[in-house]
């Protein structure tokens, strides 16, 4: 999960992007899979059209409870925000070899797949204030996710046909403002995960020597998290504040059996 250290100052804006830290998950499955390349930064849609810059700072929404809790105490009222996005991985692959399980080379038929698959990546922020001084809000998101998928009959058949990740993150915040200038904020993540990876086998040697068609291996494993996050803002000026966002790793610990089958002829 991202963390930030941003400047903001309305009518000329920019960021500084001191640090980010990803949350590891840590999935005992057939291939090692890094949770970076599956982070997703849309947990709404106000900061679309500035590629999320400014995000610790800017408090323009509810959304601001994920972003940056501390940014809540800038709310007199009760704020909820639902937001969604559909998101297609990019994912093409391009063959210059081609090995099944057992090592041996195979002719490559279709050098060329593409695994992109449509996901869709929803939201939910509220914020509430308490009293002058205290803020009270919830975020449930989706810090982690998307999905490639290849054919049965593609190249890469033998190393994984699906891959998927999926995430909520269930994450209450408690906001205090200090002063007219400064504000923090203390909050708990609960982390769903749940992935999948599965395969083609290749006939194992004197089973069925007879046999041209292929096992596969299904694996699925789901678990959850506990991490913790810390948030400031520091407001200068009505148009100039600064804001930071730690949030902790998270960490799943799974145990997995898959499922494996062959189907002899």
């Amino acid at each position: 999960m991202p963390s930030y250290t941003t400047v903001y100052n309305q009518g000329h804006s920019r960021s500084l992007i001191a640090s980010a830290t990803t949350t590891l998950v840590a999935l005992l499955m057939a291939s090692q899979a890094w949770g970076a390349g599956f982070q997703i930064q849309e947990q709404n849609v106000t900061n679309l059209g500035t590629a999320y810059a400014g995000t610790a700072a800017l408090a323009a929404d509810a959304s601001t409870a994920y972003y940056n809790p501390a940014g809540m105490t800038r709310f007199r009222h009760s704020q909820l925000v639902v937001a969604g996005a559909l998101i297609s991985a990019d994912a093409d692959f391009h063959a210059t070899s081609f090995f099944n399980n057992a090592g041996t080379a195979l002719p490559i038929n279709r050098g060329e797949e593409d695994g992109d698959k449509l996901s869709a990546v929803p939201s939910m922020h509220f914020v509430a204030p308490v009293t002058d001084c205290i803020y009270l809000g919830l975020s449930v998101t989706t810090p982690f996710g998307l999905a490639t998928e290849y054919s049965e009959n593609s190249v890469l058949r033998y190393a994984g046909t699906r891959s998927e990740l999926k995430t909520i993150d269930i994450s209450p915040s408690i906001a205090y403002r200090f002063n007219d200038h400064f504000s923090f904020s203390v909050g708990a993540d609960a982390v769903w995960a749940k992935a999948h990876l599965d395969l083609q086998l290749s006939t194992p040697a004197g089973v069925a020597p007879a046999s041209t068609t292929d096992g596969f291996q299904r694996n699925t494993a789901e678990d959850w998290g506990w991490g913790y996050h810390i948030a400031m803002l520091y407001e200068m000026t009505e148009r100039t504040r600064f804001g930071i966002n730690f949030r902790s790793h998270v960490v799943h610990l799974v145990l997995l059996v898959p499922l494996i089958l062959y189907i002899l002829a």
